[in-house]
């Protein structure tokens, strides 16, 4: 069973409508810290080296599980920041840095990403 990134895009979109999810270094860092995150995706070309060198550090502090994403864009567009006009292109691009989630849901999307975690924490 792998794990691909419309599983992902699932989970993100799912936590974020029943409020299971933290977007932002702000918020993100608060539940990381409190021990309220079970996984955390991580854009790899933030802008910030420090940004990205806290938040690795505070998942391997909570020891919280961590999925690099390629671009913030994406993370952004996974999160429904972005305007997608009626032919499904993306009009205007806001981007994410990183995503919280607090709880992984119980779809199969939610167990697919349990297994990914699993399968690369050992």
């Amino acid at each position: 069973m792998t794990c691909e990134a419309s599983d992902f895009q699932a989970v993100i979109s799912s936590c974020l409508n029943s409020r299971q999810a933290a977007r932002g270094l702000k918020e993100a860092t608060r539940a990381i810290a409190q021990g309220n995150a079970e996984c955390v995706f991580l854009a790899t070309d933030v802008n910030e080296k420090e940004y990205k060198n806290l938040i690795e550090a505070i998942c391997r502090e909570q020891k919280t599980a961590l999925i690099n994403v390629e671009s913030k864009e994406i993370l952004g567009q996974w999160c429904g920041l972005s305007k997608i006009d009626d032919e499904g292109e993306v009009v205007r691009a806001r981007s994410c840095g990183v995503v919280a989630i607090k709880k992984i849901p119980g779809t199969e999307a939610g167990e697919k990403l349990k297994a990914f975690i699993g399968q690369s924490s050992s």
